[in-house]
């Protein structure tokens, strides 16, 4: 309940009557409503440009760093997360954890050419659960938390010129 008590007029020009005993009450609904915070990517492809067959032999293949392509745009209702938001890379199909293989079978793929993903300058084991927090608890979301990925050409057998196609899930959860 709210209770509003009006100002005295008593003996005002304006009032004739004395108010100094009434009092109004107002039964006022709170509705607390809980949005919680949910994470989703801007993109999720990224085109590397194209390496020669003889710079990837001679292991000149470089890490390439996209800036602006991930973004992690979170929302929360007020601004604020509700939850502490987690992400982890895991592989569509990978060979050992450290790179991922080639997803392309028919003729005209790259044989034993995958790629390897950097975070930050650090190797991403791509099927570790290994949890990266995004957003602490109670803190105020940014418009957008990039993240500063890298990938680079990598091979992992008896290479045969191609095309080349990796995919690896980037999976959210929340605490």
């Amino acid at each position: 309940y709210i209770k509003v008590k009006p100002l005295d007029c008593h003996g005002a020009v304006i009032c004739n009557h004395d108010n100094t005993n009434h009092e109004y009450s107002f039964k006022v609904p709170i509705k607390i409503f809980f949005t919680k915070t949910t994470c989703s990517l801007s993109n999720n492809e990224i085109t590397l440009p194209p390496i020669s067959l003889s710079d990837l032999l001679a292991g000149n293949a470089q890490v390439e760093y996209f800036p602006d392509a991930l973004k992690f745009t979170c929302d929360g209702g007020l601004g604020m997360t509700t939850s502490i938001v987690n992400y982890h890379f895991s592989a569509v199909s990978a060979t050992n954890g450290d790179y991922l293989a080639n997803e392309l079978t028919s003729a005209d793929s790259a044989k034993n050419v995958g790629f390897k993903i950097f975070l930050n300058d650090n190797l991403i084991h791509v099927n570790s659960d290994e949890k990266r927090q995004l957003l602490g608890y109670n803190k105020e979301m940014t418009e957008a938390s990039e993240l500063k990925l890298g990938v680079q050409y990598y091979k992992y057998g008896n290479v045969q010129p191609g095309n080349v196609k990796s995919s690896v899930y980037i999976i959210t959860s929340y605490q």
